[in-house]
């Protein structure tokens, strides 16, 4: 089997250690090689990808403690209902 394709293979199963190893030995047959290049990039880059949205989780005291909280009531003077004048 070609070993270009058993590394896309590994890649695709994400197990990108076995990915990297298989795009090395590709490279020290060919070094110009630049599918097995760009391969290797991705896989270091998977690999070392961190999750922000994990990172950026607020806890239940953030959320409870929101500083940026809006009143439920008006304030005096700001409402569009105006008390009716008897005006004649």
């Amino acid at each position: 089997m070609d070993k270009f394709f058993v590394a896309t293979s590994r890649y695709n199963r994400q197990r990108y250690d076995e990915c990297i190893e298989i795009c090395n030995e590709l490279l020290e047959k060919n070094s110009l090689d630049q599918a097995a290049w760009l391969l290797k990039c991705k896989a270091l880059t998977k690999k070392s990808y961190v999750d922000d949205l994990e990172i950026d989780e607020e806890g239940v005291a953030d959320i409870l403690m929101d500083d940026n909280a809006i009143t439920t009531a008006p304030r005096p003077g700001t409402s569009f209902s105006r008390p009716l004048s008897s005006a004649g």
